[in-house]
């Protein structure tokens, strides 16, 4: 288990809203890092991909974004 206050500080004292899901999904991938890609969470839990100025949807909740990049299916088509 990931210890999350100073992210969610962080996060808070830059205008981020830190919902419930992005709370749940620190604790337990925290400490994960993808190299030059931004991940986002969604209040609705959805992943988001940043990089440059481009934005991709990467998974419908954290560990599904998480076995998507494992598993080099990180931008699916099938997501809305």
């Amino acid at each position: 288990m990931v210890k999350i206050d100073d992210y969610v500080a962080f996060l808070e004292y830059c205008g981020n809203p830190v919902h419930m899901c992005v709370r749940q999904f620190l604790t337990e991938y925290g400490r994960m890092k993808v190299n030059n890609l931004l991940l986002l969470m969604a209040e609705n839990g959805q992943v988001f991909g940043a990089e440059s100025t481009e934005l991709y949807p990467v998974g419908r909740s954290g560990e599904d974004a998480i076995e998507k990049m494992c598993t080099g299916t990180v931008f699916p088509e099938d997501l809305e």
